[in-house]
């Protein structure tokens, strides 16, 4: 049933030198009261488990950010991978998408 079904995450990072392998699932949404939808959480799990490429792994939910959203690490049970919560900015102070800025946030949590 399922032999020709493929998942895609939006984003799949390895680290060129460690392997290491960070997959990026991005929401245009705000999490109500700082905690992802069971739903999101279900979908970084199977891409964790989907892309374990027998080096360490992690996942990220990115949302734009928000004053009142938290930085926050999650390690999945009896699992190597983890998922996280990540505020993106996308519009600078001048009101502006700063690509520049959504870079180095992503940066800072692959590297």
């Amino acid at each position: 049933f399922w032999k020709n079904k493929k998942i895609y995450p939006d984003i799949v990072v390895q680290n060129r030198k460690t392997k290491a392998v960070t997959i990026l699932d991005t929401k245009w949404k705000i999490p109500k009261d700082n905690l992802p939808a069971d739903a999101d959480l279900k979908q970084i799990f199977v891409y964790n488990e989907y892309y374990d490429l027998g080096e360490s792994i992690k996942g990220a939910l990115v949302y734009p950010d928000t004053p009142s959203l938290e930085v926050i690490h999650y390690k999945f049970i009896n699992k190597k991978h983890s998922c996280s919560i990540l505020g993106v900015e996308i519009i600078n102070d001048d009101g502006n998408v700063s690509h520049e800025a959504t870079l180095n946030s992503l940066k800072e949590y692959i590297s």
